[in-house]
Formats: C-alpha cells, sequence, structure tokens
C-alpha cells in the first residue's frame, strides 16, 4: 500500500510547477517583451546674453555761465515808394543824363529793389513792362521804410538803341545820266544814356571809313552829316555800322535814274 502523504506531496509539487509555466510562456512561445518608456524632448532655451553694463553717469553742478543761443537775423521791411501829386519820370539809369523809359504813374505804389550809393535814385520795376527795370529820383517819390536797406547797384551800361540813316534827294533824276552825281547824307546815333560808342561808315561801291569814336555825355539822338558822290544810275547805298558798346546798324538808300 502506497503512502498517502508522499502521493500528496508530489502531487502539491506538480501543482507548482505548472503554475510557474504558466506565468512565464507568451501565447507565441516566446518572452514577452516590457516596453521601456520613452524620454521626453528636451526644450531648447537659447541662451540669453548678459544685460550691458551699467554706466553711472555724473550729475552736472549747475552753471552760472549763460549757454549761447543761435543769433536770429532779422529780415528787413520792404521799402516802397510812391508817387505823390503827379507822375515820376522812371529813366534807364541813375542820373536826369538817362532816356526816360517810363514812369510811375501818380498814386501808384512799387517796391524799391535797389538804390545808387548815394541814396538819390531808386530802381523799381517798370509798370507797364514787369520785366524791365528802371530808376526814379528819391525826392520825387514817397519812400516807406528804411532806404538803407535796400542794396546798392551802380549805373548800367548804356546802349545805342537806334542807327537811321537817310540818303537826299531818294530818288534823283540825273540829267544827261551825268555822273558823279552827290546825294547829301544825315544820320543819326541814338543813346539812351552817357556812352562811348564806336561805328564805321561804308558805301555800296566798297569803300569804308576809319573806325571812328565818338562820347556822348547823355542819353539823346545825335545828327552827323555827310555826302556821297555815285557814279551810275541805279540803287546806292550808305550805311553806318555801329559795333560798341553795342552792335547795330542803319542803313539808307536811294535810286539815281537818267533824265533828258
Amino acid at each position: 500500500m502506497k503512502n498517502p502523504v508522499r502521493s500528496l506531496s508530489a502531487i502539491m509539487l506538480l501543482l507548482v510547477l505548472a503554475a510557474s509555466l504558466a506565468c512565464n510562456v507568451s501565447g507565441f512561445g516566446g518572452t514577452a517583451p516590457t516596453a521601456t518608456p520613452l524620454r521626453p524632448p528636451e526644450t531648447l532655451i537659447p541662451p540669453t546674453e548678459p544685460p550691458p553694463p551699467t554706466v553711472d553717469v555724473p550729475t552736472l553742478a549747475p552753471s552760472d555761465t549763460p549757454v549761447p543761443t543761435a543769433a536770429v537775423t532779422a529780415t528787413p521791411s520792404e521799402v516802397t515808394v510812391t508817387a505823390l501829386g503827379a507822375d515820376v519820370a522812371c529813366r534807364f539809369g541813375p542820373a536826369s543824363e538817362y532816356s526816360i523809359d517810363g514812369k510811375l504813374s501818380e498814386g501808384n505804389t512799387t517796391l524799391a529793389l535797389a538804390r545808387n550809393s548815394a541814396g538819390a535814385w531808386i530802381r523799381i520795376e517798370h509798370e507797364t513792362h514787369p520785366r524791365w527795370n528802371c530808376w526814379v529820383k528819391a525826392e520825387d517819390v514817397s519812400v516807406a521804410g528804411n532806404l538803407e536797406s535796400v542794396p546798392v547797384e551802380s549805373a548800367p551800361a548804356s546802349l545805342v538803341s537806334m542807327v537811321e540813316v537817310e540818303l537826299s534827294p531818294s530818288k534823283p533824276t540825273v540829267p544827261g545820266c551825268v555822273f558823279p552825281y552827290t546825294l547829301s547824307v544825315e544820320f543819326w546815333i541814338t543813346v539812351n544814356g552817357p556812352a562811348t560808342v564806336k561805328f564805321q561808315r561804308s558805301l555800296d561801291n566798297g569803300n569804308k571809313a576809319p573806325l571812328e569814336t565818338q562820347n556822348f555825355l547823355s542819353s539823346g539822338r545825335f545828327a552827323f552829316s555827310d555826302s556821297y558822290k555815285i557814279g551810275s544810275a541805279g540803287e546806292h547805298w550808305f550805311q553806318v555800322d555801329v559795333t560798341s558798346p553795342n552792335a547795330m546798324t542803319g542803313r539808307g538808300t536811294s535810286t539815281a535814274v537818267c533824265g533828258p
């Protein structure tokens, strides 16, 4: 007869072994892996620059010396002139020797643009030609403002404004067609102020007189006389060429015909 205690021990041992195998064996015939948790990603923090060093600014003690300020230049007031009582002549330059180019009408007011060094003449804008200027005598107008604040200008250079030539007779009939025949010549040079004028006379036959110089002490129309002996019928001319202070030419013509 078997020992019941040994049989019971054997049965208990078998049960323990069976339970141990059931815990260690997976359904696919291998060891089940154990999941390893992943580490969370690291957050990158940019490096922080160190703050700039603090500089101690010394506090300056108040000074008794005043701080200079920029100088302010005052704008000069406008100076005006007004014609009172009558129209005022306006001349090419600052003297009575210059030609009258216009006027400042009675009661009209305009700006003073310049003055001569003595302050006796004032340049203004021409009343009827805005791009032109002319000069009025200071004593003939009423001045409002400080005339000394107006810039000083020199007198303008005088010019030849016209050259005229006339031959007489303009249509001569020469008896018997006898030549030479003498024509009378008159010519005029007009200047708008004191000027030194250089000019030359010339003829249609090619002859030219030497260059001449004439000093004019004031404005005006100045007359000259000459003559011209023509040698044939037909048209003839006498010419005056001004070369200084500006270029200008005048020519006169005459047509001679033969008579009985």
